[in-house]
């Protein structure tokens, strides 16, 4: 679930930004441009000490996060973190690349999209970028699906009304130079591969 989730934010930051928007950095101008999510520093190495296991009950440490993971010491440079500040955002994924966050994913029930939409607009301003699709379930009921997107210099962020199911809103913040520097090390990897065939 974690990789289909990162894979499939992922590749919707980079459609909606664009490969070359993210290999040149360039956006539209973002005011509100963050350079952290929940405490999360966007294209900074992250610390797993930082973020403490769900499993203790105590409150965070001293500069620990006040979000919690199930095991933020995967060695996978992903980690899932729950008992977030707002708890609407669901679940959320921390992707990194050579240990600085790339990526940092919330997904959770459409029941809570206008409240997530609410505090993005609030908090973050107008969106770059909207747009309308339809998406079908299993059974093929087309339900209307609303994608906001904003992008500054470094930073994207791509809400998604309906993502992996009709019932699950993604949310995606993405910073594109370590995305970038991770695509093109996914790229080498898939070439390296095709050439062993």
């Amino acid at each position: 679930m974690k990789k289909a989730l990162i894979t499939a934010g992922f590749a919707a930051a980079l459609a909606v930004t664009g490969h070359s928007a993210i290999a040149q950095g360039k956006g539209a101008t973002w005011p509100k441009e963050p350079d952290s999510v929940f405490g999360i520093k966007l294209g900074q190495p992250l610390n797993d000490d930082l973020i403490p296991y769900c499993i203790d009950d105590d409150p965070p440490k001293p500069g620990q996060l006040t979000l919690c993971s199930e095991d933020p010491r995967d060695g996978r440079g992903v980690s899932e973190i729950t008992r977030l500040p707002i708890p609407e955002f669901g679940k959320g994924l921390i992707s990194r690349h050579q240990g600085a966050v790339s990526s940092v994913f919330f997904h959770g029930s459409n029941d809570n999209y206008q409240h997530i939409k609410d505090v993005l607009l609030e908090r973050y301003g107008k969106p770059t970028s909207s747009k309308l699709d339809n998406v079908q379930n299993k059974a093929g009921a087309s339900f209307k699906s609303e994608e906001l997107t904003w992008r500054g210099s470094r930073v994207s962020l791509m809400l998604e009304q309906r993502s992996g199911t009709v019932g699950d809103f993604l949310v995606t913040f993405t910073h594109m130079p370590t995305a970038k520097a991770a695509l093109r090390q996914e790229e080498k990897k898939t070439k390296s591969a095709a050439d062993l065939l």
